[in-house]
């Protein structure tokens, strides 16, 4: 069986959480979600406002909308903390 081991892995996954859990393990969403995490934490800690602003509106969020200003705002006060002197980088 000629196979990348990560495949093999995630199908492993699967097989044996069935019975286990309600549904078996989705890894393809379970890829998807960690891949969202990684671009979301690489926006808050590396990109500017109007890149944030452009995945949120990318992920279906709406200006103005609630959930918008909320990652909005906590992208605003990272960003703010870490220019303080007692931030974690000065940027």
């Amino acid at each position: 069986m000629d196979g990348d081991p990560r495949e093999i892995q995630d199908v492993l996954r699967e097989e044996m959480s069935r019975g286990k859990t309600r549904r078996p393990i989705d890894t393809e969403a379970r890829k998807e979600r960690e891949r969202l995490k990684r671009d979301y934490l690489r926006l808050i800690l590396e990109g500017d406002e109007e890149a944030f602003v452009n995945a949120l509106r990318a992920l279906g969020l709406q200006a103005g909308s609630k959930e918008f200003e909320k990652h909005l705002k906590a992208w605003r006060d990272v960003r703010r903390s870490r220019r303080r002197p007692g931030g974690r980088r000065g940027a």
